[in-house]
């Protein structure tokens, strides 16, 4: 599991493209508000667990940094 301290390492894909755009705009933003070290675009290695919000269209899979 995770503690609130922890970092984690997080990838989203987007399929709204207002999401995208803020993710994009605001990702420093997003990284350091959730202890992100690395906060990318795209599919992320291995077989991490996958977390959808159907609303914003957003999915994405994360691990601890």
């Amino acid at each position: 599991g995770l503690s609130i301290t922890d970092g984690i390492e997080l990838w989203w894909t987007a399929g709204d493209a207002a999401t995208a755009e803020a993710l994009r705009a605001g990702g420093r933003t997003v990284a350091e508000e959730v202890l992100a070290t690395r906060l990318e675009e795209g599919e992320a290695p291995g077989d991490l667990p996958e977390f959808t919000d159907a609303d914003l269209g957003l999915s994405f899979r994360l691990r601890k940094a």
